[in-house]
């Protein structure tokens, strides 16, 4: 089992991933309405499928 010193540090090594306006771009480029895509169900912990219905300008991880 991981401390929850070290967990807090890996949430923030993914956040700041999450946030860094290259990473988002080079994603958004290759989005497009109706793409087919796999995402992770955070709610199960469970990999699903979808597909692309609208592309919001909210930035990822902050509730919008």
């Amino acid at each position: 089992m991981q401390s929850p010193a070290l967990t807090g540090v890996m949430m923030n090594i993914i956040d700041r991933l999450l946030a860094d306006p290259r990473r988002i771009v080079a994603i958004r480029n290759k989005l497009n309405l109706g793409k087919s895509v796999r995402f992770m169900d955070w709610r199960t912990g469970q990999m699903r499928t979808g597909k692309i219905v609208a592309i919001k300008h909210a930035r990822p991880g902050r509730g919008q």
